[in-house]
């Protein structure tokens, strides 16, 4: 996954939908625009050409990180984000479109046997990403439901931390990609990100701004804390790990609870959407893949590395 810069547009359109009321029903007239300009080839939306803007930058950097040939573009992916209570799911759905990309979450109509969850919040994605809650038999679709119901539950809490806000999220997990999610309580606050520290008159006034976050959130959980996950660019700066023990110390079991970071948190959110995406591919609705499959990939992943030694 490569990292991209947000855009003033971008953060503005979050800033607007973060907090905002779940829109309404669209009316004949805003279904029947978002249909016209989907046909001209425009945006369906003034917010999906902002989203759309951001995604294909994304895409475009991404390809060119891996090296992807033109007739190989990069076409299939799985998104998490953080949840935008204003935002359309037909405005994200159409965002993708735009972009030329389809969306592992969506699921197909004619699937009788074997579900997956069509939404991937972030605190989900990083739980995988660090190993939590994962079927030793993902492959056989089944067997791993069977495993998932034997996993203990988690009251897990996640920080996210960037230059542009602070991410969090609290409750209880038990396997990230069963079919049936949760929600989670979660903060977003767009004054907590680290180059809003300019804002306050000190220092310490922006980190207690934090810490107070934090501890607001932690207060939601019903049960103690038993994991802490980390997410975000800015997330294992030392002032920021200070306040989120600080914040979280009232809620955790007695000692403490170690913070998760086996997986790099400037892109465990991206890992965890792509080891989904794999479990997709290996383990389709409503089949048992052989072990002959396996056997091929490692061929063909040999006879790729083969080649890229010889250019």
């Amino acid at each position: 996954m490569a990292k991209v810069v947000a855009t003033p547009d971008y953060l503005t359109l979050i800033a607007r939908l973060v907090d905002a009321p779940p829109p309404p029903p669209q009316t004949s007239l805003e279904k029947w625009r978002r249909y016209t300009n989907k046909k001209l080839g425009w945006p369906s939306t003034p917010d999906v050409a902002i989203l759309s803007a951001m995604l294909i930058t994304l895409r475009d950097k991404t390809g060119s990180v891996l090296s992807l040939p033109p007739e190989s573009p990069l076409d299939r992916v799985a998104v998490t984000r953080a949840p935008l209570s204003g935002l359309r799911e037909e405005d994200f759905d159409d965002a993708l479109e735009y972009a030329g990309l389809r969306s592992w979450l969506i699921s197909p109509p004619e699937s009788q046997a074997g579900l997956y969850p069509t939404r991937l919040a972030e605190a989900h994605a990083v739980f995988a990403a660090n190993g939590n809650g994962l079927c030793a038999n993902y492959k056989n679709l089944f067997e791993c439901w069977e495993e998932e119901e034997r996993m203990p539950e988690q009251t897990v809490f996640l920080a996210s931390f960037t230059q542009q806000a602070l991410h969090a999220a609290v409750g209880i997990l038990r396997a990230p990609f069963h079919w049936s999610q949760r929600p989670l309580s979660h903060v977003t606050d767009l004054d907590a990100g680290l180059a809003c520290m300019d804002k306050y008159e000190f220092a310490a006034d922006f980190w207690a701004h934090v810490r107070a976050r934090l501890a607001s959130l932690a207060r939601r959980s019903s049960t103690t804390l038993t994991k802490v996950l980390l997410a975000g660019e800015n997330a294992t700066e030392p002032n920021f790990l200070a306040a989120l023990r600080d914040g979280l110390a009232g809620f955790m079991e007695v000692g403490g609870v170690e913070i998760e970071t086996v997986a790099d948190p400037t892109f465990a959110g991206a890992r965890g959407a792509a080891l989904y995406a794999r479990w997709r591919q290996e383990a389709p609705f409503g089949c048992r893949e052989s072990a002959e499959c396996e056997e091929e990939r490692k061929k063909e992943r040999a006879e790729h590395t083969r080649e890229q030694g010889e250019l």
